[in-house]
């Protein structure tokens, strides 16, 4: 790698290769970089970010410490990336990072111009104010409790404007998956994988899940055709759906009275075995809703075995004709809520 850059540089994609100590390659930088692309290397302690960039792209980047070791590249540097670019267009995270407790003081970053997100790896969305972007697909790790309000400022208003959601539950792996099914005018793609260590990992996807639908109806009525996939396979807890179920099959508190997910209209049940009764009571709550804000009625049923994309078995028939204790199943489905 060259001391220094040429001044007519624009793009630059470096990967397994070291950026020495005393590199001036990016101090100062060329004042035409406007695209970014480092893979697989470490940066020196004393790194500075370059500034101006319009597309940035960071995979599986460590730091090497002041005392020679290596670790992975800090949440502060990551803030410190994404500040010196406010007017970045693409932005593509991917890896491990290290934290601090400092780090929760650190300020949300406004990024405008923001059009294309990619995120894996632990969650760090609480960094990125993007509402304008249209290209998202994030991929959350190892999450080990709710994220804070600001995670969800440039996902929520994204979600909104999908003309179709798939809401995906699968307790049994501890994940929470939400995409769009026609857009716009990109996929939208959020996946949010649980520490399955936790003793309550299923009950941390419901509130995850929870609280993604509370930051959703504060930002506006979804208007967009909704499909809710629970996963029924394997050993999976049916409290955790019986709750969403619950939640979904009553208006929010307070005095607008209006309803979660108002156009979920398909309910998808990846599996055998989920009992009717609490299809029943839940499409029959929805069906019963009164007034301006009643939600849609649910018009299909689907079981499949499929562990992804559409179709199944029609059942939403044999769930209405369903003759079992439905006096028992209500209470339990009241219970679990």
């Amino acid at each position: 790698m060259p001391d220094s850059p040429p001044p007519i540089l624009e793009a630059l994609r470096i990967s397994h290769s070291p950026i020495p100590n005393t590199s001036k390659f990016f101090n100062p930088p060329s004042p035409n970089l406007r695209s970014l692309d480092l893979s697989m290397l470490s940066l020196p302690f004393n790194f500075q970010p370059p500034f101006g960039l319009e597309e940035l792209d960071l995979c599986r980047i460590s730091e090497i410490q002041e005392d020679g070791t290596h670790a992975c590249i800090s949440v502060l540097k990551l803030h410190q990336f994404i500040q010196a670019s406010p007017g970045l267009q693409v932005l593509r995270l991917k890896g491990l990072y290290s934290a601090s407790a400092a780090d929760k003081s650190l300020q949300q970053v406004d990024l405008p111009n923001l059009e294309v997100l990619r995120l894996q790896g632990p969650p760090v969305l609480h960094l990125i104010r993007a509402e304008h972007c249209t290209n998202l697909g994030v991929d959350l790790e190892s999450i080990e409790e709710k994220l804070p309000p600001a995670a969800w400022t440039t996902v929520v208003p994204t979600l909104t404007r999908a003309k179709g959601l798939e809401v995906e539950l699968d307790v049994s792996m501890y994940s929470l998956r939400i995409s769009s099914l026609l857009g716009p005018p990109w996929p939208i793609h959020l996946r949010l994988d649980i520490e399955p260590k936790r003793e309550d990992a299923g009950h941390l996807c419901y509130a995850i899940l929870e609280q993604i639908l509370q930051e959703l109806e504060n930002e506006s009525c979804i208007s967009a055709r909704i499909q809710l996939s629970l996963h029924a396979r394997n050993q999976y807890d049916p409290d955790i759906y019986f709750k969403v179920l619950k939640l979904l099959q009553s208006p929010m508190p307070g005095p607008s009275s209006r309803w979660r997910l108002p156009h979920l209209d398909t309910v998808c049940i990846r599996g055998e075995g989920f009992p009717y009764q609490y299809l029943k009571a839940f499409v029959q709550a929805r069906a019963n809703a009164q007034g301006d804000q009643a939600p849609k009625a649910v018009t299909s049923i689907l079981e499949s075995d499929a562990y992804y994309g559409p179709g199944g078995k029609e059942i939403l028939g044999e769930v209405m004709d369903y003759a079992g204790d439905e006096g028992v199943a209500e209470g339990a489905v009241v219970q679990a809520g």
